[in-house]
């Protein structure tokens, strides 16, 4: 189920320690080095055993040309957490429709493995923004 003909995709915030924007096939290479440094957190939130320990960034830019059709499509909002040189990964957040059984919008605050110095704290401006965005569906980060 889609989000609604009046909820799209827009730019996130920029912040001092972090950027925040939808995420692209070109984005590949520093999302799968974020997803690999990751991975153990990645399986316990999936509760699978992806991502593989052989995922490539082939592997990955296959996914991610998915996101960005589900975003232009309306399916789904996913959007990758950068430095602000815009050189690294520091994670990504996925917003969500809400199911026809759910009543109510969740918001997760959890955050991926730190990465980096950990000092970085995106929970703030990610709710703030998510939250005052779409209150048809839920955020999930990756």
């Amino acid at each position: 189920m889609p989000f609604g003909p009046d909820v799209s995709l827009s730019a996130g915030p920029r912040a001092d320690e972090f950027v925040l924007r939808p995420i692209t096939a070109a984005d590949a290479r520093l999302d799968c080095e974020a997803v690999m440094d990751s991975r153990e957190y990645l399986r316990q939130w999936e509760q699978s055993t992806w991502p593989e320990d052989d995922f490539t960034v082939a592997d990955n830019q296959s996914d991610l040309v998915d996101h960005e059709r589900w975003n232009s499509e309306n399916l789904a909002f996913t959007y990758t957490i950068l430095d602000p040189s815009e050189s690294r990964c520091l994670g990504c957040v996925y917003i969500l429709p809400r199911t026809r059984r759910s009543s109510a919008a969740a918001r997760s605050t959890r955050q991926p493995k730190a990465r980096g110095n950990g000092r970085t704290s995106t929970r703030p401006s990610v709710t703030g923004f998510a939250g005052g965005r779409w209150t048809q569906g839920w955020m999930r980060p990756c």
